[in-house]
């Protein structure tokens, strides 16, 4: 995904799943922490994120976001220890409570679970061409219309995050500070936080996502036209 504040919550995400993956240590913390705070929840442990699978990498944000209070709570318990993985535990537990963040890995649930239907057909060995284009329509459909209706789809997005961001770290989302003279970053001229999420990563990566798969998928229904006048 091209669009950063995307590109850094994934590679925030995947940290924190190597974090616990990776060291047993921080691994019973974490297991401690769902078992008294969530113990009813079937997820136990986080899923890697895979850069090619698709449905993987929606399973991995769905569990990450079933499992956020905990992985925030082992995060701050494992950043107050002397281990060598303390400090990246205090960078984690820092970067997860940012706004950009908690709005980014939202945005993500929302736009993959309109993708997860397709990502499973495209896996099925059975799958044509032909079909794959049918079905992409459809979800490119569903696409421009959350493009179309941007405003109010992102505030239920927001309100998802904002809730997030109140709950386990008692913080309002709040805008990075930028100035005219930042190039580097998207810099719309508005007060409103929830605007400026919007315009800076919920339509862009829509508009990438379209992009996307305009050009994977739809141009073939050109070739696939043509060819149909080639048949009897």
């Amino acid at each position: 995904m091209s669009v950063p504040a995307i590109r850094n919550c994934l590679r925030v995400v995947s940290q924190v799943v190597n974090l616990f993956r990776n060291h047993s240590n921080a691994n019973k913390i974490f297991q401690e922490t769902i078992q008294e705070h969530a113990p009813d929840s079937k997820k136990k442990r986080l899923l890697r994120l895979c850069d090619t699978r698709f449905i993987e990498r929606h399973d991995n944000i769905i569990v990450f976001l079933e499992l956020f209070e905990c992985i925030v709570m082992a995060l701050e318990e494992i950043a107050q220890r002397t281990w060598t993985i303390s400090s990246t535990a205090s960078t984690l537990h820092s970067a997860s409570q940012k706004s950009e963040f908690l709005v980014s890995i939202v945005v993500c649930e929302k736009l993959l679970s309109l993708t997860l239907p397709l990502s499973i057909f495209l896996q099925n060995k059975s799958s044509d061409l032909v079909s794959a284009v049918k079905y992409t329509n459809e979800v490119l459909s569903s696409l421009r219309q959350m493009r179309e209706t941007a405003n109010d789809t992102f505030t239920e997005i927001f309100q998802v995050a904002s809730k997030f961001s109140a709950n386990l770290f008692d913080t309002e989302l709040q805008a990075p500070r930028v100035t005219s003279r930042q190039k580097s970053r998207a810099n719309p001229q508005t007060t409103s936080n929830e605007v400026y999420f919007r315009v800076t990563t919920f339509i862009p990566c829509v508009d990438t996502l379209i992009q996307n798969l305009t050009d994977r998928f739809i141009k073939n229904e050109y070739i696939l036209s043509n060819f149909k006048l080639l048949l009897p």
